[in-house]
């Protein structure tokens, strides 16, 4: 499940020419965000020159292939990664708090089957869990996790304020 919250007049980056895609760039093919993973330069008989890209959509992973004009431009879509905290789990919805600022809350539903059984888990365990997400388009989706040790009490009011150490980083797809 994604969420949708957005500025529709900030989905998109200026339209970008074809013939400057890059591997890693993000671009709109068939509507959707996608990756490039692959990109390479065909010509068809009758001369016209194409750029052939192969990308992964962001939100649902699917792959996804297109050949455009070599001279026509593409659109860009923002494509932001944030962080988040898992402080509850309730009817399989993830309550969140963004890990840059305290006042800022979402909520996901928790991904289906053993990916969203191993997370559950893991927030029951003695376990910080972190949700990193990927926001573009007005939708947000979970894309990892990434997990750290819960401190007993007496501890945790020692420790010096700062980011938590990273012990074990699972990403799941």
């Amino acid at each position: 499940m994604t969420t949708d919250h957005g500025n529709p007049s900030g989905l998109l980056e200026a339209p970008k020419p074809c013939s400057e895609l890059q591997k890693k760039d993000h671009v709109l093919l068939k509507g959707r965000p996608c990756e490039v993973k692959d990109i390479s330069i065909i010509e068809t008989n009758d001369c016209q020159i194409l750029v052939k890209v192969v990308a992964e959509d962001v939100l649902t992973g699917e792959a996804m292939e297109d050949s455009l004009p070599y001279t026509t431009t593409v659109d860009v879509p923002v494509v932001e990664r944030r962080k988040y905290r898992l402080l509850d789990i309730t009817d399989g919805v993830m309550q969140l708090e963004a890990a840059f600022a305290e006042d800022v809350w979402i909520q996901l539903k928790v991904p289906e089957g053993p990916l969203g059984q191993r997370l559950i888990g893991y927030y029951g365990a003695n376990c910080n869990v972190f949700i990193n997400t990927i926001a573009t388009m007005g939708k947000e989706d979970m894309a990892s996790w990434t997990l750290t040790p819960k401190l007993p009490e007496h501890l945790a009011r020692e420790r010096p304020q700062g980011p938590p150490v990273n012990l074990l980083d699972l990403k799941e797809t």
